[in-house]
């Protein structure tokens, strides 16, 4: 099980649902002999793991409220509460299935390892995206609906309320994102019960989707934690890399579609390993550290004064179920 959390606004959510999300999702996978071949079992799954999550954000809001009641009761004296969420990523390798529950704007790639033919040129081996979760931006399908059927109000990046698209129910939509939102934060317009607790309603958030944010899920929630939740069948005869990382590995690439920034950070990440050279986490380590230092990698980051801070860690899957998996972080 490999778990990214990234948090906004202070440190206590990530570290909150980081060791939460572990266990449940662990006790999930303990639970039932799952057999991820059949559909009633994949969609038996999916859901009770979109449970979890919900289940997990409404604990943690819950705990943010009565921190709330005690602070004003206590006549807002000591240390006031600090209102603050993450993103969340759990990716579960079963019996073959990677297993991705992604709220927020964190992502993960799953990489196979292809070759790639040049004409009267030695084959070379490179590995290309078959599988990415899909960014929970404000552009995304079903959060913009859910933002925008409670209330919530797109702002451009000078701090101007857009004029709201036309948003269809998702059911209706499907997973077509709104191109002419990307880039926006979402303001939450105060209510009777924010003030009563006194929550900052000053803040914006530059993505649909989190964990926590309790200014955002006072009712009726702007921001949904309701996750995107893959199955996916990895191809065992050949090697596999997952690249799990945050929002400031993506938000910097040279490349703005989420498919071609997919497709050159697997094939930089291919370059890096070398064709013949084992993989081995020392190796995996010298890669990820890379990835990450982004000042002067022109052939991925456009240049910037700042960077936001960022995570990334790679999974390496070995072709065959007998070896183990090779992980690296940074």
């Amino acid at each position: 099980m490999y778990i990214l959390a990234d948090g906004h606004g202070g440190n206590e959510a990530p570290q909150i649902f980081l060791a939460r999300a572990c266990a449940s999702c662990f006790k999930v996978m303990e639970d039932k002999n799952w057999d991820l071949s059949k559909e009633d079992h994949q969609k038996e799954l999916k859901k009770i793991l979109t449970d979890t999550y919900i289940k997990l954000d409404k604990q943690f809001c819950e705990e943010k409220v009565l921190e709330y009641e005690e602070y004003n009761r206590n006549g807002k004296e000591g240390k006031k509460p600090v209102d603050d969420g993450c993103t969340l990523i759990v990716n579960i390798i079963y019996d073959g299935y990677l297993i991705n529950v992604n709220t927020g704007d964190s992502r993960t790639v799953m990489g196979s390892k292809k070759e790639k033919t040049h004409f009267l040129q030695k084959a070379t081996y490179e590995y290309s995206p078959v599988f990415s979760s899909l960014d929970q931006s404000p552009d995304h399908p079903e959060k913009a609906y859910n933002v925008s059927h409670n209330g919530g109000i797109f702002l451009s990046s000078g701090g101007i309320p857009q004029r709201r698209p036309n948003i269809e129910p998702f059911e209706k939509r499907g997973m077509v994102t709104y191109p002419e939102l990307v880039g926006t934060r979402i303001y939450r317009p105060s209510n009777k019960r924010i003030e009563e607790l006194g929550i900052n309603h000053l803040m914006t958030l530059n993505m649909g989707g989190s964990m926590g944010d309790l200014l955002f899920k006072i009712e009726p929630a702007v921001i949904s934690c309701r996750p995107d939740v893959s199955i996916v069948k990895i191809d065992s005869s050949v090697d596999n890399m997952l690249l799990i990382a945050t929002d400031g590995i993506w938000d910097h690439l040279n490349w703005q579609e989420p498919e071609k920034q997919n497709e050159k950070i697997m094939s930089y990440i291919s370059k890096q390993l070398g064709d013949g050279a084992e993989v081995s986490e020392e190796l995996l380590n010298e890669v990820v550290s890379k990835l990450v230092k982004r000042e002067n990698n022109l052939d991925l980051y456009e240049p910037r004064q700042r960077y936001d801070d960022c995570t990334a860690f790679l999974v390496f899957i070995p072709a065959g179920s007998e070896k183990e998996n090779v992980e690296a972080s940074s």
